[in-house]
């Protein structure tokens, strides 16, 4: 067994661990980032129930021709939206994350490539 062999084994050794590590990075990456998205969409979906409650509310404000609880109402609801919206956001940020955490990762172990220079201009 030549010196050459235990230096093609050590490589495809390191090559595995960075192929593992790669795995568990983009394992977690992906982990965190469901559970963030299932947090958020709980979350959404539980706005979206106030955000009916109050639009209820406000028709009924609205009919009792009740001013100052429409107005009362209507800033609850607006408040309701952004924060679905916010929740929105986060979610497509938690993914997004996960995505470019993935892709540096991808990229720590690609392997390099060597190129010769071309021809000066």
């Amino acid at each position: 067994m030549g010196r050459l062999s235990i230096e093609r084994i050590a490589a495809a050794a390191g090559q595995a661990r960075a192929l593992a590590g790669l795995t568990g990075s983009t394992a977690g990456a992906w982990t965190r980032a469901g559970r963030d998205v299932a947090h958020l969409r709980l979350e959404a979906r539980r706005l979206g129930r106030e955000r009916s409650r109050l639009q209820y509310a406000l028709g009924g404000a609205a009919y009792d021709e009740d001013a100052a609880r429409v107005e009362v109402l209507r800033a609850e609801l607006r408040r309701c939206v952004e924060r679905i919206d916010g929740c929105a956001a986060a979610a497509r940020a938690a993914v997004e994350g996960a995505r470019r955490r993935t892709a540096d990762e991808r990229l720590a172990v690609a392997p390099t490539q060597i190129r010769k220079p071309g021809p000066s201009r």
